[in-house]
């Protein structure tokens, strides 16, 4: 069964709820990625433009998203998408499946929003400096201390977990059972993971 989708009452905002990896109970909203777009960055092997290329819907939702996200009433928005996700049993909310922090105004507001909901919990991925803050926010670093991205072939994986001596995503490592958001939560709550390739 595929992901479930919230959408703000104009329809510029869309919210997704579960994927394979990610229990339903974690919406997802997600910016197109790329240069071009909200990541400043094109990098190797990057599973988010994939998607782009692979599902014809997938790019146009995020560009409405990345659009929305510019607009003056995107608070508003996204929160008319989030209290449906929430209604339908959401708890967490994953900011950028794809895409990146792009600028100090679109933290402020992803801030505002996560005060207006202090029993959900945000968690977002960045290779950015800027970050959201909040006590129900956590930021992963995409970066490792060392400079390199926090993901990897299997091999590269153990080496940078045993030199900086950081957790391993159990559901990336094909751990039985393990289910984002179900069985683990540490993206929920540790700011350094690491994660096989996939």
């Amino acid at each position: 069964m595929g992901a479930r989708y919230y959408k703000s009452n104009c329809g510029n905002v869309t919210l997704s709820a579960g994927n394979k990896k990610l229990d339903k109970s974690i919406a997802i909203f997600n910016l197109p990625a790329g240069k071009q777009y909200s990541c400043g960055c094109d990098c190797p092997g990057c599973y988010a433009k994939k998607a782009q290329y692979l599902y014809p819907q997938v790019l146009p939702c995020r560009i409405k998203n990345w659009e929305a996200s510019k607009s003056n009433n995107f608070v508003t928005m996204f929160c008319e998408a989030l209290n449906k996700a929430i209604k339908a049993g959401c708890t967490v909310v994953r900011l950028h499946e794809s895409g990146d922090l792009y600028s100090l105004d679109y933290v402020y507001k992803l801030e505002e929003i996560a005060a207006k909901y202090p029993e959900i919990k945000f968690y977002y991925y960045t290779k950015t400096d800027y970050s959201v803050l909040g006590s129900n926010v956590n930021r992963v670093n995409s970066f490792l201390p060392d400079g390199n991205l926090n993901y990897g072939k299997l091999d590269y994986i153990k080496v940078m977990a045993q030199l900086h001596n950081i957790p391993v995503c159990p559901v990336t490592l094909q751990v039985k059972n393990a289910k984002c958001g179900k069985t683990c939560i540490m993206c929920q709550t540790v700011n350094n993971m690491l994660f096989v390739i996939h």
